[in-house]
């Protein structure tokens, strides 16, 4: 399982606002408690508030190492993706059905300030 050390960086990960991928190694030799050890992992997560891909992966046999970065690099692609206002307003109509509320006018800040469009990061203090 995960150490407590383990559950901290993945805490601050996600309260930080970063994409996380969870690559588990030697599947090569995974015992047959296997299937269990995931079903646990998934409520662990789902438990954290969050839907954290896990990837399988043998680094031994060659398998999975792609996956884990593609896998990283779809993840970061939907959290920086910003959603177009019409998309939002459609969306925010759904979620309200037939309340009297209605929505005129929706946007959505850039996921990371420092990073959104026409922005530049910032430089760490040297």
């Amino acid at each position: 399982m995960f150490s407590a050390r383990d559950i901290q960086i993945m805490k601050l990960i996600l309260k930080q606002g970063k994409s996380l991928v969870v690559a588990v190694n030697k599947m090569d030799v995974a015992s047959d408690d296997t299937e269990e050890y995931f079903d646990w992992m998934l409520s662990f997560f789902k438990q954290m508030g969050s839907r954290i891909p896990i990837v399988e992966l043998s680094a031994k046999q060659g398998w999975g190492v792609s996956e884990v970065l593609e896998t990283a690099i779809m993840v970061s692609k939907k959290r920086r993706r910003i959603i177009p206002p019409k998309e939002l307003i459609t969306a925010f109509k759904e979620m309200l059905g037939k309340s009297k509320e209605k929505v005129v006018h929706a946007t959505m800040s850039p996921p990371n300030p420092n990073e959104g469009p026409g922005t530049k990061r910032r430089e760490k203090n040297k």
